[in-house]
């Protein structure tokens, strides 16, 4: 196959630099991307592997996201945003191998375009938002 596959890592913490350490030489690392520059950076991938902002970012663009965080939420979808809503999009608990990685990204890369920005608009618009800070204070 003549398909290319590129790791990137966006992001800090404690973890960034070690893993620039270890794997500098196999990924594609970057530390910080203004928030404006976010959707023309975006457009450069087909999934996302992340979670909190990450993920809604990347709906928000059409991106299938599969969810990481503590743990593994698998693929984001209507079924799975049941639990990852509750923690924000940062999956908690659930260990997972690299077939299972594989296979979810290839099974994110045969969504249709629109479904991933129509979780976002379903569960981060700011309709829906509103109305749920206005639902916990009646």
């Amino acid at each position: 196959s003549n398909k290319k596959n590129d790791l990137w890592l966006l992001g800090d913490g404690n973890l960034f630099w070690p893993t620039i350490d270890e794997f500098g030489s196999h990924i594609i690392a970057v530390n910080f991307i203004p928030w404006l520059s976010m959707p023309a950076f975006l457009k450069n991938f087909d999934v996302v592997i992340g979670s909190g902002r990450a993920a809604m970012e990347a709906l928000a663009n059409d991106i299938p996201v599969i969810c990481t965080g503590i743990g593994y939420g698998g693929i984001v979808n209507p079924e799975t945003m049941i639990d990852l809503q509750k923690s924000n999009l940062a999956a908690t608990g659930k260990s997972v191998n690299c077939n299972t990685i594989v296979r979810d990204v290839d099974i994110a890369l045969q969504w249709k375009t629109g479904w991933a920005r129509n979780i976002a608009l379903q569960y981060f618009s700011i309709d829906r938002v509103l109305y749920k800070i206005i639902s916990s204070f009646s």
